[in-house]
């Protein structure tokens, strides 16, 4: 037998630099106090069959997702996905919601000896229950919460389970709303009933909570999951809550856009209370769901395309105007607030949105298709950046590290070039031309960002903190944003 090859040659094989860093989907993330979100949940869904199944048709987050996949852009793109996440506005006992495949009576009757061990805020109880005398389904959870109910503990003294016709399926909802854990596992003895009540992996276990505000619930989800771009609410909040929420979005810094509902009456007050929460939109609702505009058309930018960038006006979709006469057309735009207008020409009645404008300051995008654009970009810079840092063994503190970073950030911008987040050409005014020798340090900037679209430059910076020196790589990029037109002017001059 020979000795080892690998004494004198050993050779490790792998495959390097695959550690890739998911980008986010410019999906929409509804907020609602549907019990039936687990809290603490971040829920996807990729079509409306899947909504359907977990919300039924009659709700509202069914409603508003038939509107959201249902549009196709003018690009003929759809919306790939939709998330919700549970905002628990008052305190919420904890609750089962079984799976909700079709039941059968004698399944149920053939057991006398049911057993499973239901737990609530760490108390466990073995649940017994002679189920062959039950004469329905409504009977056999009857059966079910009478042996419950036995315990003396409140969250099982005052339980409930019934049978969800609708829903097909058994739901248990506990008997006190507090901060309170809940599963369901098999018992050792008896006949295991679990799976015939699908009180398992096909069940919805939403544990007990108590009541947070807007701040809590936006911070949980977005610690669970940053996967979106635009959120709402499905429950009417008051001009404070959505101060809150507009507050929240502004501190993100182009993360998220806040898609908020007001009303002609209400438009005066809401756009006074929300003018200076960059990254808020209002939008005219009329019995309908309008607010949702803004998120359907992020959700159906393709970024991965040439020239797919969008102007948030002149986007027709199925909802009815809220707006058809000029006086109106022009107190909404003062107030910059959105709605679904119409105008008319020969006969024809035209009805598109306008104007995609956000609420802001001097330095906040106000333009919608500005802030979203920034949003893809901020994010895809972010996690091709992370992606060169979990692949390479180091990125030096020197003239190396820099250029590699440099070569990361070129990478997306030349996607911001195909896809027109960076546009090519734009003039400058004498303001901005000063503004972007301040920033850069170069009085010809302006020449290089109309010629190319981009000024990018990057730095070594050393820090000590707690005591430690530390190095980064400090970019800048100045680019062109792509601006839409809104208006066409035009002069004949007749001969």
């Amino acid at each position: 037998m020979a000795i080892p090859f690998s004494k004198y040659v050993s050779i490790t094989s792998g495959v390097g630099g695959g550690n890739a860093v998911a980008r986010k989907e410019l999906i929409l993330r509804i907020f609602s106090s549907n019990p039936l979100i687990a809290p603490n949940t971040v829920y996807e869904f990729t079509d409306l069959d899947s909504v359907n199944s977990f919300f039924g048709t009659s709700s509202e987050e069914y409603q508003r997702a038939s509107i959201y996949f249902g549009f196709i852009s003018k690009n003929i793109v759809k919306a790939q996905k939709i998330s919700f996440y549970r905002y628990i506005k008052t305190d919420t006992k904890p609750m089962i919601w079984g799976g909700q495949t079709a039941k059968n009576l004698g399944d149920f009757k053939s057991i006398s000896d049911g057993q499973f061990i239901l737990e609530i805020g760490g108390i466990s109880k073995t649940i017994t229950v002679d189920l062959s005398e039950a004469t329905s389904l409504n009977d056999v959870a009857n059966k079910i919460q009478t042996n419950i109910q036995t315990n003396e503990e409140a969250q099982f003294k005052t339980a409930t389970v019934t049978y969800n016709v609708s829903r097909k399926s058994f739901d248990f909802v506990g008997g006190v709303a507090e901060d309170a854990t809940i599963s369901v596992q098999s018992s050792s003895a008896g006949t295991n009933i679990t799976d015939l009540l699908e009180w398992n992996y096909l069940a919805v276990f939403a544990n007990g909570a108590v009541a947070e505000n807007l701040t809590t619930c936006l911070n949980k989800s977005v610690n669970i999951s940053t996967n979106f771009a635009t959120l709402l609410f499905v429950d009417d909040l008051t001009l404070a809550e959505k101060q809150e929420v507009a507050s929240w979005t502004q501190a993100g810094n182009n993360a998220y856009m806040y898609c908020a509902p007001t009303t002609l009456n209400t438009a005066n007050t809401d756009s006074a209370g929300l003018i200076d929460y960059g990254g808020t939109g209002l939008t005219i609702v009329n019995d309908d769901y309008a607010d949702m505009i803004p998120a359907i058309l992020t959700a159906t930018i393709d970024f991965s395309k040439r020239n797919s960038v969008i102007n948030f006006m002149y986007n027709q979709l199925d909802f009815q105007p809220s707006v058809t006469t000029g006086t109106v057309s022009n107190q909404m735009d003062a107030l910059r607030v959105n709605y679904y207008g119409q105008t008319q020409t020969a006969g024809q009645n035209i009805s598109f949105y306008q104007r995609g404008n956000l609420m802001g300051g001097a330095t906040d995008a106000t333009a919608m298709n500005t802030y979203v654009n920034e949003i893809w970009l901020k994010d895809a810079m972010g996690a091709s950046i992370m992606s060169v840092l979990l692949s390479l063994a180091k990125v030096s503190a020197n003239s190396k590290g820099r250029a590699q970073i440099l070569t990361t950030c070129q990478s997306v911008i030349n996607e911001a070039l195909n896809n027109g987040v960076i546009s090519v050409g734009k003039t400058f005014n004498n303001t901005q031309k000063l503004y972007i020798e301040q920033i850069t340090g170069d009085d010809l900037a302006y020449i290089e960002i109309q010629n190319k679209g981009y000024w990018l430059d990057a730095v070594i910076a050393e820090q000590v903190a707690n005591g430690v020196t530390e190095y980064s790589v400090n970019y800048t990029l100045v680019y062109g944003k792509d601006d839409t037109v809104r208006k066409v002017n035009g002069t004949h001059i007749l001969i």
